[in-house]
């Protein structure tokens, strides 16, 4: 695999955990903790449009 190929493979693996994540905070967990999960997938997908610009970027 290439680096953007590694990339883009840390980004599924990420959006794969943070799914995860989001589903047992939305099973088990309480208004605030759905809350904070969901500020962490914005502020991942915000940094990871950024970081995807400079990869393409860099081409």
């Amino acid at each position: 695999m290439n680096g953007k190929e590694n990339l883009i493979d840390a980004i599924a693996q990420m959006e794969g955990a943070l799914a995860a994540a989001l589903e047992a905070a939305n099973a088990y967990g309480t208004p605030e903790q759905i809350e904070a999960i969901l500020r962490l997938i914005i502020k991942k997908e915000i940094i990871l449009e950024l970081l995807l610009d400079e990869a393409l970027s860099l081409e």
